[in-house]
């Protein structure tokens, strides 16, 4: 039973810290000329980028 209660702990801290993490890339998003490609090309490499470091490990 306790360890159902550290589960469901487990998994709703993942689950607000994901949140949060939403909500920062929702916040981070620039204003794009959304006609422009490679304004939204240029976004989208930096985007794909910052969510490669954070996944590798750094000494990769």
């Amino acid at each position: 039973m306790a360890q159902d209660k550290n589960q469901l702990r487990d998994s709703s801290e993942e689950s607000r810290v994901s949140k949060a993490s939403r909500e920062r890339i929702i916040l981070n998003i620039p204003d794009l000329n959304w006609d422009n490609d490679d304004e939204i090309q240029a976004f989208a490499d930096a985007l794909y980028g910052d969510i490669v470091k954070r996944i590798l490990p750094k000494n990769e």
